[in-house]
């Protein structure tokens, strides 16, 4: 009973140090998505159509969906990028004002498991006056990056301190007949 006690903590231990990091290397991964430089940026304009706010409390990036009249394109302004509500105030109460943005035509989303495309908003302005400015949004997005580099690097850390535990610990405490 001893013995298969100590061997499923190795195994535990194990597989959480593995799990550790790829979870570390998946979240550095992810933060370093580089926003798109403003040559590679294009604008539109028009009176806005339809603005959403989703709350992704599950996931803990919330996005404001709209569209504006005129240009066929669904934008998404993500909490990655600052200032959400905000953004959500300014384009709720935008009225008939003209609601302009910076986007990169060339990179469409979409969600998993949903056909429609949307693209991501790096500046905002409504009745000419900015909401959220280039450099705003990509200061939001380094900060952001910055943060994710260190979790997923902790987790990395985290993960070898695991294995190093997994490989010198129990060779003490794992009985001599059962190493």
């Amino acid at each position: 009973m001893i013995k298969n006690t100590k061997i499923s903590i190795l195994k535990a231990l194990l597989f959480s140090g593995v799990l550790s990091i790829a979870f570390g290397y998946l979240i550095s991964f992810l933060a370093t998505e580089d926003i798109p430089e403003t040559k590679n940026l294009v604008s539109a304009e028009g009176t806005l159509r339809f603005v959403k706010k989703v709350d992704h409390q599950r996931y803990g990036s919330d996005v404001v969906k709209f569209g504006l009249t005129g240009v066929d394109e669904e934008f998404h302004y993500n909490s990655k990028s600052g200032a959400i509500d905000k953004v959500y105030t300014a384009l709720e109460n935008a009225g008939t004002h003209t609601v302009a943005v910076l986007f990169n035509r060339e990179d469409p989303r979409s969600a998993v498991f949903d056909d429609r495309v949307f693209f991501t908003v790096y500046a905002l302005s409504v009745n000419q006056h900015s909401v959220r400015s280039f450099l705003d949004v990509r200061e939001a997005w380094e900060s952001d990056n910055r943060l994710g580099s260190w979790v997923g690097t902790s987790f990395i850390v985290f993960g070898i301190l695991l294995f190093v535990v997994a490989f010198f610990y129990p060779l003490s405490v794992i009985p001599k007949g059962y190493r």
